[in-house]
């Protein structure tokens, strides 16, 4: 049974591949093995897809990749774990894909509102998660107080998307792990 589930899985490959631009639905209806119309009785067009997979792709990396970031109480390793996971992904994917939110941003920011702000929200979640490890670290302790965690956190994700970029770009992991290794190394430099 072709479920809406299904499709928003096999859309995210297309789209990471791909790209918003270069994927058509007839592409996505191919990849599933069933015909554009099929699509319709889910989606209204091609945007309405991508709004519902953003939310898709969003859920995913809460349950997958944001695990160490809401479930580890070592900020350190919670954050460690977080770019481990990402990683592993992109080593199992041959460097195919990278972040879906990324790409999307760079692709749809100028041209897409509705769809530039869903993205904002999704990046802003994962700032949010990032700042609330680093709070906690101050807080309790574990980082010196005069550690900025929003702007760290901003500093975290910008140096991450750029990773995954030339990580995609070389289809190497060393730039994922010097990030890794670099965010590491700054935070554990801001330990009490």
């Amino acid at each position: 049974m072709l479920t809406k589930e299904r499709i928003l899985q096999q859309a995210a490959k297309v789209v990471l591949v791909n790209g918003y631009a270069n994927t058509r639905l007839e592409d996505v209806a191919a990849e599933i093995g069933v015909t554009r119309p099929n699509l319709y009785y889910h989606f209204k067009n091609k945007e309405d897809l991508l709004l519902h997979l953003i939310d898709y792709m969003e859920r995913e990396y809460s349950l997958h990749y944001f695990k160490p970031l809401d479930e580890e109480t070592d900020p350190i390793r919670a954050i460690v774990g977080f770019f481990n996971l990402l990683i592993e992904n992109m080593q199992e994917n041959d460097y195919r894909g990278g972040c879906i939110m990324g790409t999307l941003a760079q692709e749809l920011s100028n041209n897409h509102e509705p769809l530039r702000q869903r993205i904002a929200v999704f990046f802003d979640g994962l700032r949010s998660r990032l700042n609330r490890q680093l709070l906690s670290g101050m807080q309790s302790g574990y980082f010196r107080p005069n550690m900025v965690p929003d702007k760290t956190g901003r500093w975290i994700v910008a140096t991450l998307q750029g990773c995954l970029l030339m990580s995609k770009t070389e289809r190497k992991s060393e730039y994922l792990m010097a990030c890794r290794d670099s965010v590491a190394d700054y935070l554990g430099m801001m330990k009490s």
